[in-house]
């Protein structure tokens, strides 16, 4: 059914439960991950001398997470990471004209309406490809082996 996914990770909670949902899928697909793990680097702060520290240690950071998910799926797929500077939704995009995926994934923190989903289809046009919200609390209540 799909071939390729855009798996958006910010290493929150919401998107740890985003893991678990890709695991799912690529256990019952053969599909290619990709982890797209986006970062801005607050440019008010460019005029200090420690503005190339903050723009390493924020792609250090990024990389740092990216791998940690890649890491944690590498067994039931294949699945490589994606880090891009800028803001999430266009990064999102472009990772998905990239890679060619056919399905975004991405978590979802409340209960209510989540504007991810408008605001990726008002930025591309035509829409791009399918995609998936994983709310966080659809797993509450969820008790966990000790």
């Amino acid at each position: 059914m799909f071939k390729t996914i855009i798996m958006a990770y910010d290493g929150s909670a919401a998107s740890e439960r985003v893991l678990l949902y890709a695991e799912h899928m690529a256990r019952r697909e053969d599909v290619e991950i990709i982890v797209v793990h986006a970062y801005e680097v607050p440019e008010i702060y460019e005029w200090t001398d420690s503005f190339a520290d903050l723009e390493a240690q924020l792609e250090r950071t990024a990389a740092e997470v990216t791998d940690d998910a890649v890491s944690a799926l590498a067994a039931p797929a294949s699945v490589m990471g994606d880090v891009r500077r800028g803001p999430a939704v266009q990064c999102i995009l472009d990772a998905v004209g990239f890679h060619q995926a056919d399905l975004i994934v991405m978590g979802g923190r409340t209960q209510k309406r989540d504007p991810w989903p408008k605001r990726c289809w008002a930025a591309s046009a035509p829409p791009c490809c399918g995609m998936r919200i994983v709310r966080f609390w659809w797993f509450r209540g969820v008790k966990r082996d000790a």
